[in-house]
């Protein structure tokens, strides 16, 4: 990227760059720039100016330590000293500095523009601009607002939107490099996958893609990928849950206090308070850490290569499409209940006054809260989500190429359905229509029909809440194949979906968060609680069963149909207890055991997941359990399926 200073039109904003930087770089770095656009205040674009340019420092400094840390040397070099404390844009800009005279570490050379020139001809690019940058940040103060006339004249005299082009520009190499994290890692058919979040654009929550890997690396770390290694980029940065949502996002150091460190989120978010001090102590000191090797099958391309490919097609759809949502094919109605609905919870969650300012429209409101701001640069996948989310009918249909949604019941042996309802309306549209479908068949009560956002209830109603949340978080929209179906029978519910998990069933029962297929639209879900309990909602439907003894849910997932398969069976489960086993039977049984015998004593057995989910042990105990039990001769096991002995079937009575 070239500045622009020295242009007769020095002073304005180059939207263009700035847009193509929010899609194509890392996180912090495009969000930050993206808000370099998104104000047409004086005051305003300087001030997104000088933070994108701090958020720039802070996302190199955490780069350059980790680079450090990963050097072929064990002596640490001189000059570059522990900062503690509250650390600030001369912080970062420092430790960048200090870096780049660094020799012998993976991204030595990518800091070259660091670097002095050579004799006399003044610092490297990125160094001026950043320092001229600080400097006019101390100009002006931290926290202040500007007067206009005063940010218009700085905007002319110092070009901060042309002198930011330039230290990024500069940096194009290491902004290159792809940052992502991975969120699980499983063997299938004997390799090894894992779900990864490519962090790279504006979108807090991007669409997960799934890598094959020779040998593993480590959950949730945050790495940046160089050739065939990874840096891990803790503890500079962290993705983790942050403290006042139930969001993932990905934060930066702030903070080094006595013992532990504080991350933030570009929003000034705390994550959490990290009891790693000794692990930032380690970075200052004659300890090295060797980069993670990243193994991929024969053949396969490297990551740096595979993002190259996949961020020259994002560049080419950005110059054809500002990315605008068209909301003149969304449901007035919708957007203005949804946009209460934020409101609603922002006022439960924010003591702060906002008097003085006007009211904002609804489409205002879902832009803050939703999109981070962000009107213009969303990506294709974001827009089909918010399409979903929000469409008029006709609009949801044509997107889908099928219904969104087929309810049916059956309230007895008979062959025809007694009701059945299809449409294409958008996910909150279907999201009531099911509520509403339910409730007519269990006999809930109104007002657990009309609110999803209750955490507490019947177990029909967590039922209910948890099944429907899930399908329409983790359905695979794309898959024109069938509509999510919610089949109602006399002793069970099925909800299907297109839409393998993107966990394992074994990892679902175990109480592993799954992995949003559309990250907006959990998003969307979350932030006006219909899904405060999401990414845990199997393990809470399993907790409920096991409270009223039903028989535990059965989960089914078939990645080469592409489906997904979640059925709930209303039957109490009758308890032989323990002294029955002993006393009649003679058998020496835990009382876990015990209730997986319970269980097998219906016709159709039982399966290792549905002992888990039915005892509440970890799968791996819930197999050693069935395995005595086999052991015992007291279940037989068969494709899977776990049965009572047909010794003890006759010994039952009421069986």
């Amino acid at each position: 990227m070239s500045s622009g200073e020295g242009s007769p039109n020095a002073g304005a904003i180059d939207e263009a760059r700035f847009r193509e930087a929010a899609q194509v770089y890392p996180q912090p770095v495009a969000a930050a720039c993206g808000r370099c656009i998104r104000f047409t205040n004086p005051g305003a674009q300087l001030d997104a100016c000088l933070k994108a340019a701090e958020v720039l420092c802070r996302y190199l400094a955490v780069l350059a330590l980790a680079s450090l840390r990963s050097r072929n040397t064990e002596k640490f070099p001189s000059g570059i000293e522990e900062p503690v404390g509250p650390l600030s844009f001369g912080h970062y800009l420092s430790l960048v500095q200090a870096a780049a005279k660094v020799d012998g570490h993976p991204l030595s050379s990518y800091l070259g523009p660091f670097r002095a020139r050579g004799r006399g001809r003044g610092p490297g690019k990125a160094d001026a601009a950043l320092t001229s940058l600080l400097e006019l940040r101390n100009e002006v103060g931290h926290g202040l607002s500007v007067p206009e006339g005063q940010a218009s004249f700085l905007m002319r005299r110092d070009h901060p939107h042309g002198r930011l082009l330039t230290a990024l520009g500069s940096q194009e190499g290491l902004l290159s490099l792809p940052l992502f994290v991975l969120k699980t890692v499983e063997v299938r058919d004997r390799r090894m996958y894992a779900q990864r979040l490519l962090l790279m654009g504006e979108s807090r929550d991007p669409f997960p893609d799934e890598i094959q890997l020779i040998e593993p690396l480590q959950d949730l770390m945050p790495y940046v990928a160089l050739g065939d290694v990874a840096l891990p980029l803790q503890p500079g940065m962290f993705f983790a849950q942050i403290t006042s949502r139930p969001v993932q996002r990905l934060a930066l150091l702030d903070k080094v206090e006595e013992d532990r460190l504080v991350l933030q989120t570009l929003d000034s978010e705390v994550v959490r308070e990290y009891d790693a001090r000794n692990a930032w102590d380690e970075i200052f000191s004659t300890q090295t850490s060797a980069p993670h090797a990243v193994r991929l099958p024969e053949g396969s391309e490297s990551l740096p290569k595979e993002w190259s490919k996949r961020r020259k097609h994002i560049e080419a759809t950005v110059r054809q499409t500002e990315g605008v949502p068209p909301w003149t094919d969304y449901d007035r109605e919708t957007l203005d209940w949804y946009a209460r609905g934020l409101a609603d919870r922002a006022v439960e969650t924010d003591s702060e006054s906002r008097a003085g300012s006007t009211t904002p429209s609804s489409v205002d409101i879902i832009l803050a809260e939703l999109l981070d701001g962000r009107s213009s640069g969303l990506t294709d996948a974001e827009l089909r989500q918010l399409l979903l989310l929000f469409g008029q009918d006709a609009a949801v249909r044509a997107a889908l190429g099928r219904d969104m949604f087929d309810f049916r019941r059956r309230s007895s042996a008979s062959v025809r359905w007694d009701r059945r309802e299809t449409g294409s309306r958008n996910v909150f549209g279907a999201l009531h229509a099911a509520m509403s479908f339910f409730t007519g068949h269990m006999g809930l009560k109104s007002h657990e029909a009309d609110d999803l956002t209750r955490t507490s209830g019947s177990a029909d109603y967590i039922a209910m809440r948890e099944a429907l949340v899930n399908q329409f978080i983790h359905q695979d929209y794309s898959d024109p194949s069938a509509a999510a179906q919610l089949t109602l029978l006399p002793r069970r519910a099925v909800f299907f979906n297109p839409g393998y998990s993107l966990v394992s069933t074994d990892a679902l029962v175990d109480g592993d968060r799954s992995q949003a297929r559309n990250p907006l639209i959990a998003l969307a879900l979350r932030l006006i609680g219909y899904a405060e309990l999401g990414g845990s909602g199997i393990r809470v439907l399993q907790h409920e069963w096991r409270r009223i003894r039903r028989r535990p849910p059965l989960l089914e997932t078939d990645r080469k149909a592409n489906t997904f398969t979640l059925t709930l069976d209303w039957r109490e489960v009758p308890s032989a207890y323990d002294s029955f086993w002993k006393d009649s039977i003679g058998a020496l049984v835990t009382a876990e055991q015990a209730l997986i015998l319970d269980f097998a004593a219906d016709s159709t057995g039982i399966t290792a997941q549905q002992a888990a989910g039915g005892t509440g042990l970890p799968l791996d105990d819930a197999r050693e359990a069935l395995a005595y039990l086999v052991r015992e001769v007291l279940l037989d096991e068969k494709e899977g399926r776990y049965h009572l002995a047909a010794h003890l079937r006759e010994a039952l009575p009421w069986l």
